[in-house]
């Protein structure tokens, strides 16, 4: 069975499109047999609604409130030292983008996820799919044909791209002002 770890950020009252997402992906991707487990990096407390909603579903979870990102890449390494996942997902977690460097060096597979074309995926883009080879990500999954399409124009060289869409259905047409 593939084993899966995504690594996210989370805190009392947390929404966001990231967020949303992965309380979307983890069922799916467990009905199809993948056995996932979810490391959350806290903020502001020890629960957020996405590792509750995680939790209750009997998803394996573990957090760390640790500030610094050094604390959080040694922790996020010793998760993975004690529970090895076939595949890893940083997300959004800078910390577990360095991290995946060392998990990458053991065998494990990294695979970014750019949930949009803000400042911080250019820079997690410039960092680790066209940064120095130690950093670099196995594949990289963009959220939508615009960002892939960013991606690819670049050249990508040694990281896969992969399009996942979000989930949800966007309709051919808009609506307009008459």
């Amino acid at each position: 069975m593939l084993k899966v770890t995504f690594c996210a950020y989370d805190k009392p009252g947390n929404v966001g499109g990231p967020v949303s997402w992965l309380r979307r992906i983890v069922p799916l991707l467990r009905e199809r047999g993948i056995e996932v487990r979810c490391l959350f990096v806290m903020h502001f407390g020890e629960t957020g609604p996405a590792l509750s909603s995680l939790v209750a579903q009997g998803v394996p979870c573990s957090w760390t409130s640790a500030t610094s990102t050094e604390d959080r890449i040694r922790w996020i390494l010793d998760e993975l030292s004690n529970d090895p996942p076939d595949v890893f997902v940083p997300n959004l977690v800078v910390a577990a983008y360095f991290a995946a460097k060392w998990a990458r060096a053991s065998g494990i597979r990294t695979v970014g996820i750019l949930h949009s074309d803000d400042d911080f995926y250019r820079a997690i883009q410039d960092e680790f799919v066209f940064g120095g080879s130690s950093y670099r990500l196995d594949a990289v999954v963009p959220v939508s044909r615009e960002l892939e399409a960013a991606v690819n124009r670049r050249e990508p060289m040694h990281t896969t791209v992969r399009r996942i869409p979000y989930g949800i259905v966007v309709p051919e047409t808009i609506v307009s002002r008459t």
